[in-house]
């Protein structure tokens, strides 16, 4: 069975272009989309390109575009649950539309490692560049969003360096360049310059509690150097992608065991028990051992860390956090803070805040890791439509089904089963769910599908033996069919749903997620603002705790516009025993006060050469 193949056409006015539902590996090339604005009379979203239900697609070199004066309500390409393999929507022009691209739905694997990927797109003139939507009825999914990297940060393997970032130029005065309202959080990679000058390559606005930008250092933009075409002549040969596959997967492996042998220290399990079993007097050479082992910490190790407030104060979790900006990144570890019985103040959250802009060596790592698999995937997808779309072996429906089998892998094991199904293998296709459902990494989801493909592949088989077609199903053959569709939205339902839709038993428009279709949005930008201060409210030096022993937490607000400012600590006869230059407004520093032996200490804050403030030390060994 083919995938469908679209080129080189004219879709003019049409409510729905292309509508493909539930078609993988089809190609959409070089073609143009004149969308209507907004269908009142049926009350009806006009798509020039929807997507619902398909993967491994190959999207590229399309034009949409409305001509009208009002493009009120009209979508460009909107794709729906296109799953978690590795899909690009690529070098498309999208121009004087309300939403030019629209993602709804589940189009990342969990943890978005991989998924749907807008890359060298040219918006114009549109209300909303990128939309990504799901159904707010239901709870956010960790498959819900686009992929996690819009485009990749560091150089990995062949890739030039100037090709990694996603390279789409938005429009000038777009009311969102990406609005994210209800998916996960993505990161956005984009080159700092471009030839020639002044090409929008940096989104904004855009929703900033789910959306990051980052710069990809000493890349340029460049459309003809960066965006060449995947468009292929005379074929691709699956053996050439299957050597390219095998070695990113092999390059992934090697990241990921790298990741391994460095996160925590190479042991989390350890490391989280040592955080575990630190006593206050321990709390100085905590710090410094999780300090030295960043920015490659885990949240499970922070969040340990963050719940030991006993031992480490806000002033060491802060310096800890700071030095992993994942932390920022992450729902989980924020919300521990706030669990805290002592208040972070929040001059010191906003310190730790600041990593949402920032990719540590953590991070750096996964997305070269992350950009390997990325491209295991997407050579996985070339692969399977390479075989399904060559008209010229005999023995390609074999070869694709031996090389799926020969995976060993989730993905493939669906692919097989999802491949052999459309082709009416019943017999392969049942083997295919009865060997994953002995895999026990499967997660809900999959083994919800697992359990749907079983009963689906039950009908069609009892369909098969009263040789009734798939598009001729009567209302009795029709009831386990309609069953079977409305107990769930996965690609076993949506077989279910498109023979019911065939026979002319189900009529079905694609669901258009999103309350805002309209070129006239304002542009929110959430508040980061928090509720908690200091607990020694504004005193301009408080020392604590005090007495000391191995250590002393010195907090301090500078005067006036000062933000520079000296802190020593004087011994009883006037020595200077510590002095370090301060270079914030206001900040809490932890000092080590290990070699100072017992006795009476004084802690002063000078600014401009003039002591503003002192307070008494006690250190008791």
């Amino acid at each position: 069975t083919s995938a469908i193949k679209v080129y080189n056409s004219l879709f003019d006015m049409n409510i729905s272009g292309i509508q493909l539902l539930s078609c993988n590996y089809a190609e959409i090339l070089n073609s143009n989309f004149n969308v209507p604005e907004f269908y009142i009379p049926q009350g009806r979203v006009p798509v020039g390109l929807s997507l619902d239900n398909c993967t491994g697609y190959h999207v590229e070199s399309n034009n949409l575009s409305c001509e009208g004066l009002n493009s009120t309500g009209n979508i460009g390409i909107y794709t729906y649950n296109s799953g978690g393999t590795q899909n690009y929507i690529y070098n498309n022009t999208f121009n004087n539309l309300s939403r030019g691209a629209v993602a709804d739905g589940y189009n990342r694997i969990s943890g978005g490692t991989t998924g749907l990927c807008y890359k060298c797109n040219t918006f114009a003139t549109n209300g909303t560049d990128i939309d990504i939507v799901r159904n707010i009825n239901n709870p956010l999914a960790v498959t819900d969003g686009i992929r996690k990297n819009q485009g990749m940060p560091f150089f990995a393997g062949s890739l030039k360096p100037d090709t990694l970032a996603a390279a789409n130029v938005f429009s000038d005065q777009a009311q969102w360049s990406i609005r994210n309202n209800y998916g996960n959080m993505i990161f956005y990679h984009y080159q700092p310059s471009t030839i020639p000058i002044g090409i929008k390559v940096l989104p904004n606005p855009i929703t900033a509690s789910t959306v990051a930008n980052y710069q990809v250092p000493g890349t340029t933009y460049n459309r003809a150097n960066i965006c060449k075409t995947w468009i292929k002549t005379g074929g691709i040969s699956p053996a050439n992608l299957r050597d390219d596959k095998a070695e990113a997967k092999l390059q992934a492996e090697n990241t990921k065991l790298q990741l391994e042998n460095t996160v925590d220290g190479g042991n989390t399990t350890n490391l989280n028990w040592q955080v575990i079993g630190t006593i206050p007097p321990e709390a100085l050479a905590l710090r410094d051992d999780l300090l030295q082992k960043s920015p490659f910490l885990s949240d499970t190790v922070m969040k340990t860390a963050i719940e030991q407030e006993d031992v480490l104060p806000n002033a060491m979790i802060r310096d800890i956090l700071v030095e992993n900006p994942q932390s920022a990144k992450s729902d989980e570890v924020m919300a521990k803070i706030d669990e805290r019985w002592e208040p972070m103040p929040d001059y010191m959250k906003e310190d730790i805040e600041a990593g949402k802009t920032i990719m540590g060596g953590k991070e750096q790592l996964e997305a070269k890791r992350d950009g390997w698999l990325q491209q295991e995937s997407f050579l996985f997808n070339q692969i399977v439509g390479a075989y399904l779309n060559d008209t010229v072996n005999p023995a390609a429906d074999d070869e694709l089904k031996a090389f799926l089998q020969s995976e060993n892998s989730v993905d493939a094991g669906f692919t097989l089963a999802q491949v052999t199904t459309r082709q009416g293998d019943y017999p392969a296709a049942s083997l295919a769910i009865t060997t994953l459902q002995g895999n026990s990494n499967l997660d809900a989801a999959q083994l919800q599908l697992v359990a749907d493909y079983s009963q689906l592949i039950s009908i069609l088989t009892g369909l098969e033996s009263d040789t009734i077609e798939l598009s001729q199903v009567d209302s009795t053959h029709a009831i386990p069919l309609f069953a079977l569709y409305n107990s769930g939205d996965n690609e076993a339902t949506v077989f279910a749903r498109n023979i019911l839709v065939a026979s002319g038993l189900l009529q079905y428009e694609v669901p258009i997620n999103g309350n805002d279709s309209t070129k006239s949005a304002v542009a929110q930008i959430p508040s980061s603002k928090h509720t908690k201060s200091s607990r020694f409210g504004n005193e301009v030096l408080s020392v604590f705790p005090n007495p000391a022993n191995s250590y002393v937490i010195v907090e301090y607000r500078l005067p006036g516009n000062s933000s520079r400012a000296i802190l020593t600590i004087r011994n009883s006869g006037g020595i200077v025993v510590s002095e370090q230059t301060m270079a914030k407004a206001r900040d809490q520093v932890a000092i080590d006060t290990k070699s100072l032996p017992s006795g009476s200490y004084f802690v002063s804050l000078q600014v401009n050469g003039k002591n503003i403030c002192s307070k008494p030390l006690s250190i008791v060994k």
